[in-house]
Order: structure tokens, then C-alpha cells, then sequence
């Protein structure tokens, strides 16, 4: 289906058009920068050959970028509280976490509080998700 016509795009977004850049940078991962037309007409092989000309100049601003942004929230983390955040992702409630790990549901959630206060968080559901939208894993 043309994204033109998309119900994604044609609900939500309004786009004519998009083009997606990406660039390796390493372990698995890649930057993406995501260039999006509003009006006039659709991406053509013009456009095409102006990305593939400017990808390979693109690696240093990408990388400057990427550098000047804040380290990984699981970087604050300590190694206690990263493991009762991975056991509080698959859904355990904290009595099964203290039993799980042969410590007091009191100590779980002390653990929980300090690692929510790291995160910049005030439950547990933000906590998954600011992991989340990180793209980290715990």
C-alpha cells in the first residue's frame, strides 16, 4: 500500500511522503534520521540520490548527537536493583521477587524506590517504561 494512503498516515500523521536514513554505528545498533514531506509531491529519484550523497557525511553530526545526549538509565543503576527491575518486567509482584532472590518484600521495594528515584520516576509502570522507550533491556 502507498504510505500516501496509509491509515497511519492519512489518520494521524498527514504525510506525502518520507524517506528513512540509517546508519550502522555498531553492536546490532544504528542511527536513524527519518526526513518527511509534508506537501507537494512524493519522494523521487532526485531526492533518493541527495540521500545517498549526504549519508556518508552524516556519520560525524550523527555521532555528535548521539554523544551529547544523557547516558543509558540503566547506567545509574546498581547491579541489586537492575535485577529486581528484569523480575518486575516479566510481571512478578514483590513478594515473589523477595522469594525469588532470597530477600524481604521490604528490601524489594526499598530496592524499587531507589532505582525509581535513579530513573526520575514515581512507579513501577513509568520505570518500565522509561526502559523501554530507552530501548533498553534489563
Amino acid at each position: 500500500m502507498e504510505w500516501a494512503r496509509h491509515p497511519a498516515n492519512t489518520e494521524c500523521l498527514h504525510n506525502v511522503d518520507e524517506i528513512a536514513l540509517g546508519y550502522p554505528c555498531g553492536n546490532g545498533r544504528s542511527w536513524r534520521v527519518l526526513v518527511v514531506r509534508e506537501s507537494g509531491p512524493v519522494f523521487g529519484p532526485r531526492e533518493s540520490t541527495l540521500v545517498e550523497l549526504l549519508l556518508p557525511h552524516l556519520r560525524e553530526p550523527l555521532a555528535a548527537t548521539v554523544v551529547g545526549r544523557a547516558r543509558s538509565p540503566l547506567a545509574s543503576l546498581t547491579e541489586r536493583q537492575t535485577e529486581i527491575l528484569r523480575l518486575v518486567a516479566l510481571g512478578m509482584p514483590n513478594k515473589h521477587v523477595g522469594r525469588r532472590l532470597g530477600i524481604s518484600e521490604n528490601t524489594v521495594r526499598q530496592h524499587l524506590e531507589n532505582a525509581y528515584a535513579r530513573l526520575g520516576v514515581q512507579s513501577r509502570t513509568a520505570a518500565m517504561l522509561t526502559l523501554v522507550t530507552s530501548k533498553q533491556t534489563v
